[in-house]
Parts: C-alpha cells; structure tokens; sequence
C-alpha cells in the first residue's frame, strides 16, 4: 500500500480502536490517516467516506454505517474486534 494512500478508520465513538489504529499507521509512516466514530451526521460520514482510498472498520458491523460512497473501499480481511 502507497504511504500517500487516504485511510479512514471507523470505530464506536471515534476516540479509543480508531485512533489506535491510526496511531500504529502513522508509526509505518502512512501520515492520510483520520479517524471516525460512527455517530457521526450521515453527511460527515459521506464526505470523508468519499475521501478515502480505503476504509478500515474496528468491527464489521460498524460497516452498516457507511454510505454507499464507501462500500466498496472496505478492507474487509481487517477488523479489531469488540472494546
């Protein structure tokens, strides 16, 4: 994966798995990294949704919460699992 790629990564609220992950990305020097919960209004989620290269989701039902704009940008061999 290119260092330039754009991640979002999707987690309950947005502060705890998300930003976990982001962190551990930045460390291999991935620096398009921002992090969502998803609670977030539908058009925020839409707008960073088409943002991103690729969508990485702390657990596959929190896919149920992006916008068709993004489905097809899920990793899906990637999750974290529960709190």
């Amino acid at each position: 994966m290119n260092k330039d790629t754009k991640i979002l990564c999707v987690c309950r609220s947005g502060l705890v798995r998300s930003v976990e992950t982001k962190k551990e990305l930045n460390k291999r020097g991935y620096r398009n990294v921002l992090t969502v919960g998803v609670q977030v209004p539908l058009s925020t989620m839409d707008m960073l949704c088409i943002w991103a290269d690729i969508i990485l989701l702390a657990k596959r039902s929190h896919g149920d919460f992006i916008t068709n704009n993004g489905r097809k940008k899920i990793i899906r061999g990637f999750t974290l699992g529960d709190d």
